[in-house]
């Protein structure tokens, strides 16, 4: 949990000096290494957000619930992107059908 603690203060350090894309992809692979950390998801859906990247963030935001007018709309336009299709949006998310 050190470790995760770290490198949680990495990104954070990084995305506060503007290294955007090095966040994201250290957030992405603690994605991978990490799957159960929502915390990460959250992370980078927030960066992607805030980078106007709305379809992005969605796909981070998926777990979350959409309480947040911001996050709805993030759904609203990924969904809208993958004309509604509920299987695209599985496929989308690693779900192999």
């Amino acid at each position: 949990m050190l470790q995760l603690d770290k490198k949680r203060k990495r990104i954070d350090s990084e995305l506060k000096n503007g290294f955007k894309s090095k966040a994201i992809d250290r957030l992405r692979n603690l994605i991978q290494q990490n799957p159960n950390e929502i915390q990460f998801r959250d992370k980078l859906a927030e960066t992607y957000y805030e980078s106007e990247f709305l379809d992005v963030a969605e796909k981070y935001w998926i777990l979350t619930e959409p309480t947040q007018k911001r996050i709805k709309i993030c759904v609203e336009i990924y969904e809208k992107s993958v004309n509604y299709n509920s299987l695209e949006i599985l496929k989308k998310h690693g779900f192999h059908i």
